[in-house]
């Protein structure tokens, strides 16, 4: 069986922008999306899987394909709808997944032969297996919450595009529980161990690597201890944090750099920013 698994155009991510392929377009598309390669991840080897990031290349909507799954923000939501109304249209089953869908599942429903709630480790295999006995449900979601080690590694070996900023995500949640944000209501907020995260690293061949993680600041011992492993990495480290930690703890700074810790992206106390 071959899964097409698709990240739609965005178009006007940065509605400063004057044009489509602007420089400042171009930097700020260097960095990976995790999404993709995460599913590939767990997805089962017997399978084939084709990513297709559409921001960067074209969509062959003529390739013989059983299934196609696309990943959807709200700001494509539009275009993952198109896409998915016509890989329909032409017979082939699609899966919409990612953080509107999961946030209006029933509308996303209308464009889709089935819809996966939140994290997708554990349900997208079983969605498959479902798929290819011919008892493909509606809506996947997990029942409980998916254990860190559990998620495997990406699959950065099926992007076509060589990235100047890789991605790290060692924790998808956070503890802040602000009312706009998706963050706490889709994700969880469990750990990865630290030698979990270096095996990963090792494996990363970009020097540059920005690390998702929504606070890398909210739990101290666990950033000491990250910060001496990361040390030994010799990568470079871009990160968010709160201001009413690194403004007032200069220790942490240090060692930061250290680390390799060249940019920090500055979130106010007690909300979210989402990258």
């Amino acid at each position: 069986m071959n899964i097409l698994l698709i990240f739609p155009k965005v178009r006007n991510y940065h509605p400063e922008l004057k044009k489509e392929r602007d420089v400042l377009g171009k930097l700020f598309g260097e960095a990976v999306s995790l999404t993709l390669p995460q599913v590939a991840g767990a997805t089962p080897k017997k399978y084939g899987v084709t990513i297709v990031d559409e921001n960067y290349e074209r969509i062959n909507m003529n390739q013989k394909v059983d299934l196609v799954g696309i990943t959807c923000l709200t700001m494509a939501a539009q275009r993952a709808y198109d896409l998915a109304d016509t890989f329909r249209a032409r017979g082939i089953p699609v899966v919409l997944g990612g953080n509107h869908p999961s946030a209006l599942p029933e509308e996303a429903k209308q464009h889709a032969d089935s819809v996966v709630i939140g994290e997708a480790e554990l349900t997208w295999p079983q969605l498959l297996h479902d798929f290819e006995n011919g008892n493909l449900q509606p809506f996947y979601q997990s029942e409980g919450v998916i254990p860190p080690e559990s998620i495997p590694e990406p699959r950065r070996d099926l992007l076509k595009r060589k990235y100047y900023t890789d991605g790290l995500l060692i924790r998808r949640g956070c503890p802040n529980q602000c009312e706009f944000c998706t963050i706490t209501s889709i994700y969880n907020q469990n750990f990865r161990s630290t030698q979990n995260v270096l095996n990963e690293i090792c494996h990363i061949s970009a020097k540059t690597i920005f690390i998702y993680d929504q606070n890398l600041t909210w739990n101290m011992p666990y950033t000491t201890s990250l910060l001496q492993e990361l040390q030994k990495c010799q990568k470079r480290w871009l990160v968010n944090g709160t201001v009413n930690i690194l403004a007032k703890d200069d220790d942490l700074l240090r060692r930061a750099k250290e680390a390799g810790i060249f940019y920090w992206y500055i979130l106010k106390f007690q909300s979210c920013f989402f990258f």
